[in-house]
């Protein structure tokens, strides 16, 4: 399997995943600041956007369908379920550092180009991780 094959089939799961995740938390939080709720649903489905433009292109590349689209989802709600012991500010900050680095891996990947259509959907997606990495400062740190 070649890299960039290999590279979108992850993309793909990771970003279900992230969608399971971001759903469970907006319906665990959606009391915690007014719109906070809402706020990480809205991620959730930004990240769900994100999976289905890696599936696209997956299919347009390859000519092969994804379809663990349902199993990674869940696997998101589940953890988000198991880490519901987790106090909401760590929670936070772990995903927005995690958001972080996948940010500067996307803007890595298109500074140093190849496959158009895959740069074309890094560029689309780019916007939205960077302001899922400030999730966690816009909850906890004054403005």
């Amino acid at each position: 399997m070649d890299n960039l094959k290999a590279e979108v089939r992850k993309s793909f799961r990771t970003e279900m995943f992230a969608f399971g995740l971001y759903t469970v938390l907006g319906k665990q939080y959606k009391n915690f600041k007014p719109n906070f709720g809402e706020h990480l649903q809205e991620a959730g489905k930004q990240e769900h956007m994100h999976g289905r433009i890696f599936k696209h292109f997956y299919q347009k590349q390859y000519n092969i369908e994804l379809k663990e689209e349902k199993v990674c989802i869940a696997v998101g709600k589940c953890v988000g379920h198991m880490l519901r012991p987790m106090p909401l500010n760590k929670k936070l900050k772990m995903i927005s550092d995690n958001e972080a680095k996948v940010s500067v891996e996307i803007e890595k990947k298109i500074a140093e180009g190849g496959n158009k259509d895959y740069i074309k959907a890094l560029k689309r997606i780019l916007p939205d991780e960077i302001a899922h990495s400030k999730i966690y400062s816009e909850a906890f740190e004054a403005k």
